[in-house]
């Protein structure tokens, strides 16, 4: 794969991936109180 000659790449997916998941979670919540 060519992501890994660009690691700076794979940690900024890594991190929106991680943002991502704690915000679907948080809207998840709130949805559900």
């Amino acid at each position: 794969s060519a992501a890994v000659t660009e690691p700076q790449i794979c940690y900024i997916l890594d991190g929106i991936l991680f943002l991502y998941g704690i915000i679907l979670s948080a809207l998840y919540c709130r949805l559900k109180v």
